[in-house]
């Protein structure tokens, strides 16, 4: 059994309690995981808040376990529809994979998935927070998201 969390993807470091994979096949995304016991909270203001990933994170973000925060890229199909079956499918995908890799019960719901808007500049990265780690970026519609994560203690850390 491979510890990638999506079939292809590769390590690609940690940072402040998240672990970072890239290269997932049929995938263009980062996936940051975060340990079992971590909790979400999400803040999304300005237009575009109706994109459908957006709506799948801010109900995903009220359940008290967050062990994935996906970036997607690209624009989406702009077909609600459509974007949402991509949505909760990589949430799906990540979540199974997750499971299989730790032997721990992963749900969908605990997977927020993003599209940032990121144009052909970098990946949104983490900053340290005093319990875990925060992502501020822009959304492709538009919408500023702030995403702060606790992140419990981990045995073996500092």
């Amino acid at each position: 059994m491979s510890d990638a969390p999506a079939p292809g993807a590769t390590p690609a470091g940690h940072a402040h309690g998240l672990e970072r994979w890239t290269g997932a096949s049929e995938t263009d995304a980062v996936i940051w995981t975060a340990p079992a016991g971590s909790v979400a909270a999400l803040d999304v203001s300005g237009d575009g808040a109706d994109a459908v990933e957006l709506q799948w994170s801010v109900r995903s973000a009220q359940v008290p376990s967050t062990r994935a925060v996906v970036l997607l890229e690209g624009p989406g199909a702009g077909d609600a529809g459509a974007d949402f079956v991509r949505a909760h499918t990589a949430a799906e995908d990540f979540a199974g994979l997750m499971s299989s890799r730790t032997g721990v019960e992963v749900g969908p719901i605990e997977v927020l998935v993003f599209r940032p808007d990121s144009g052909d500049g970098p990946w949104p990265e983490p900053s340290p927070t005093a319990d875990g780690a925060e992502f501020r970026f822009r959304h492709r519609g538009g919408a500023d998201i702030r995403l702060t994560l606790t992140i419990p203690h981990q045995p073996g850390e500092a």
